[in-house]
């Protein structure tokens, strides 16, 4: 980038930092989509990778080879990346709100399997199976922010996005480590679940998710400085 895209860098150096955030929490907060996003996947993020965490102390626990562990997390990775070459076409073809609960739905499906399930194979199939479509719901929800976010207030939004982000990500771990410790994995895994199939049932009745289009009516959504 070798020169202003936006053409208002004299105005945003002299922006107080703090100013900024209030500006990029107002703005968040502001729009239902948008505040609902910020709550929910706090919420999906600290359970799904609260249970990762549960099921890799478990296999440590009982005394799981590590190159299994390994390839439980690479199976995850490797679903992922195939989810990432899907997603364009998904993205593409598919209206966000079917995208986004339909993703979250396999991922509370899977979650509520491997409470029932409880075997390493059954660990690693299952991971990678529910967390297939989270790229394709990834990219359509941040593809239609960026659409409709005025340009003034990308590096804003985004950054309330990755900050709310960055202060669940240690709920995780203690969730899912104070759980297993306290209850054992089967009760761990099943209050996880749980919290995942509230959250998607909550997810269906954010209308403003539903009305959203396809890409090539995302611009419609602009919303005005």
């Amino acid at each position: 980038m070798r020169e202003p895209l936006n053409g208002d860098v004299a105005d945003a150096r002299a922006t107080r930092p703090l100013a900024a955030l209030r500006a990029g929490l107002a703005y968040t907060l502001y729009r239902p989509l948008f505040r609902a996003c910020l709550g929910l996947f706090v919420v999906i993020n600290v359970a799904v990778n609260g249970m990762l965490v549960a099921v890799n102390l478990e296999l440590v626990r009982t005394g799981t080879d590590p190159l299994h562990s390994g390839l439980l997390n690479a199976a995850l990775g490797a679903s992922m990346l195939t989810g990432a070459v899907l997603a364009p076409a998904l993205v593409r073809r598919l209206r966000v709100g079917p995208i986004v609960v339909g993703a979250l739905a396999l991922v509370a499906a899977g979650a509520v399997a491997m409470t029932v399930v409880g075997t390493y194979a059954g660990y690693v199939a299952i991971f990678a199976a529910m967390v297939l479509l989270v790229p394709a719901a990834n990219a359509a929800l941040a593809g239609y922010a960026a659409a409709v976010t005025p340009p003034q207030m990308q590096g804003r939004f985004s950054s309330v996005m990755s900050l709310s982000g960055l202060a669940a990500g240690p709920l995780a771990p203690l969730a899912g480590s104070g759980l297993l410790a306290a209850a054992g994995v089967g009760v761990a895994l099943g209050a996880l679940a749980g919290l995942l199939v509230v959250t998607v049932v909550a997810l269906t009745f954010v209308r403003s998710l539903w009305r959203i289009g396809r890409p090539d009516t995302w611009a419609d959504d602009a919303i005005d400085a």
